[in-house]
């Protein structure tokens, strides 16, 4: 067993941490720009103007749909960003244990999707997973240890 790659998996966690937060991070900011385009629309200010000299078939505000549309898109937003930070915090907690082996595997290639930060780190922890040494860490079963409690 090399202790040189068992610190390059705890420096691929600390990454995949940070990947998360600024995952986390940005994706909270564009739920909060969605969401705030989606209260502006909703001012009723917006919908005061006659919609019918423009055309006799339109008889409410086109625009009214598009508050819905891009609350609806702050909230999709929202879900895919937690989803995909959660995952990243699996994959770095997956790394520091050294377990689930093919989870790792396919979260470094979701990972390249990324752009720039996530396409480096995801392809040094497939290259870092391909190795056969790394795979067999992964496969090590360390038996719990029994502690006997003397209550004596």
């Amino acid at each position: 067993m090399n202790n040189s790659n068992i610190v390059y998996f705890k420096i691929l966690a600390i990454f995949d941490f940070i990947l998360a937060g600024l995952t986390l991070l940005y994706g909270l900011v564009y739920a909060a720009y969605f969401g705030f385009v989606g209260l502006i629309f909703s001012d009723p200010v917006l919908f005061q103007e006659d919609y019918t000299i423009y055309s006799s078939t339109i008889t409410e505000n086109p625009l009214i749909m598009m508050k819905w549309i891009f609350l609806f898109m702050a909230i999709a937003m929202l879900l895919v960003v937690l989803a995909f930070g959660t995952l990243e915090v699996l994959l770095g907690i997956f790394l520091l244990k050294r377990k689930n082996y093919y989870y790792c595997l396919i979260m470094g290639a979701v990972t390249t999707l990324v752009p720039v930060y996530g396409t480096i780190l995801g392809s040094f922890t497939m290259i870092l997973l391909a190795n056969p040494e790394n795979k067999a860490l992964f496969q090590k079963t360390v038996p719990p240890q029994i502690t006997e409690v003397n209550t004596d």
